[in-house]
């Protein structure tokens, strides 16, 4: 899985001939098709230049309502891009529907190479990449393992367009054990609110208090460690 980071390798097609050394006109059709499709495959390879665990990572803002298109978009040309999303109810003129939206509306994250910031605002609904001042600023590292391991951990979560201030806990227990974020409470309801400082804004991800414990610092890998079994 290329978007995942997996280790693939593509390997130009090659046509089967007949037994006096001729490729059939089909086979001859085939092999310029497939040819065609490894030469873009190699090209997007290239281009992409991101390599998980190595690159940083870069918000992107998007057009309004285009976080799915731009994901797939990223997707497509084999970019690793990532859109957090959550489980929402909402009332239509009968029934009630869930429907998945951003976590970040207005934002893609996508990790990549610096000289692929410039292909990716090419990509259609794409307006820019979040910056400092001028500069590109990438996401912070910790907040994306956070923000990837609460999606993925499948518990309730709500955005927050601010940063929340509570007191600084760090989880030992469930599937979010390892990581640490300020505990507050919203209508009896404890949440971890795992923040990105660089967008002004934060997740709430429901939790047991039991899992709770004073903040213990960690470096990165004790954290992916913990992750890992939880």
């Amino acid at each position: 899985d290329i978007a995942k980071g997996g280790d693939v390798r593509y390997e130009p097609p090659t046509a089967h001939v007949t037994e006096d050394g001729d490729s059939t006109p089909s086979q001859d059709r085939f092999l310029m098709i497939a040819h065609d499709q490894y030469v873009c495959q190699k090209n997007a390879m290239t281009l992409q230049g991101g390599i998980p665990g190595e690159d940083p990572w870069y918000a992107f803002s998007v057009k309004s309502r285009h976080e799915k298109k731009v994901e797939a978009g990223l997707t497509l040309r084999l970019f690793h891009a990532f859109l957090p999303l959550y489980a929402c109810r909402r009332k239509w003129a009968d029934r009630y529907q869930t429907v998945d939206l951003p976590l970040f509306p207005g934002y893609v994250f996508c990790n990549c190479a610096t000289t692929s910031i410039g292909p990716i605002l090419n990509v259609p609904g794409v307006v820019d990449v979040v910056r400092a001042g001028r500069i590109p600023a990438p996401v912070s590292e910790d907040e994306m393992v956070a923000l990837q391991h609460v999606v993925n951990s499948n518990l309730a979560t709500d955005p927050w367009p601010s940063l929340v201030v509570g007191e600084k806990v760090s989880i030992t227990d469930g599937p979010l054990a390892g990581l640490s974020g300020s505990l507050v409470q919203i209508k009896a309801a404890w949440r971890l609110v795992v923040s990105v400082a660089l967008l002004q804004r934060s997740v709430l991800v429901q939790i047991d208090r039991d899992w709770v414990t004073p903040y213990r610092p960690m470096n990165r890998f004790q954290v992916t460690a913990q992750l890992k079994q939880a």
